[in-house]
């Protein structure tokens, strides 16, 4: 067994199932890593934290919300006022108190809509102006790869989702769909991700873990604990 499913769905009741085995892991207060239980793979360094040698990197700046106005006449004649806000950074979260699943999985979900917001805003300036950010994940993932090291895995959607353009035209786009990999423990949090294609959405959600990235060979560190 190398898969625990965390959460199905987000806004449903969380139950955690363990996949291939039968019952439910409780409310999600199990640990959240193989912990001497047999991971599947070796790693090449004790800690997260010890496979990379600089310091943890990643998107990251401040950027607030802010109103903006547009002008414009009715036909008949009046004065009309639209009115946007527009999408800010949300700051990264403290390092995880514990290393339940539930805990684990929902410190990575943090942590990952704070970098999408920083992904898509740090190097943005002007029109069009960002007003929403995906930010919908479907599945939470936990699979057993090594012992003391977590490995979580979101399913979610990631990029731009509306803009505001200087006219006060609205703009939409679709999100693209992504598998997040990230790899926690004590010292650290490293991050990978691959793309999932629309057409074949359902098979590679469900086959994600034979092609999903491994955040300590493919990945970067991207928060330091200690």
């Amino acid at each position: 067994m190398d898969r625990r499913t965390l959460l199905a769905a987000v806004g449903t009741t969380p139950t955690i199932t363990v996949a291939g085995c039968a019952g439910v892991l409780g409310d999600g207060r199990g640990d959240c890593r193989a912990s001497g239980s047999g991971g599947s793979r070796t790693p090449d360094a004790d800690t997260v934290a010890g496979h990379f040698d600089g310091d943890a990197t990643r998107p990251e700046c401040d950027r607030d919300s802010k109103t903006i106005e547009f002008e414009s006449r009715s036909l008949d004649g009046r004065k009309e006022v639209e009115t946007f806000e527009t999408a800010g950074t949300i700051p990264y979260p403290e390092p995880p108190t514990s290393f339940a699943c539930e805990d684990v999985a929902d410190y990575v979900e943090a942590f990952d809509q704070a970098y999408e917001t920083h992904d898509v805003l740090c190097d943005r300036e002007g029109y069009p102006y960002v007003t929403s950010i995906a930010d919908h994940v479907s599945e939470r993932v936990a699979y057993e790869w090594y012992d003391d090291i977590a490995i979580v895995v979101l399913i979610r959607q990631v990029g731009i989702y509306s803009t505001v353009f200087e006219d006060g035209g609205e703009g939409t786009a679709s999100a693209e769909l992504e598998g997040v990999v990230y790899a926690v423990d004590e010292t650290g949090a490293a991050r990978a991700a691959k793309s999932i294609t629309e057409r074949t959405a359902v098979l590679e959600v469900d086959e994600f873990e034979s092609r999903a990235p491994d955040p300590l060979d493919r990945g970067r560190l991207v928060a330091a604990f200690e």
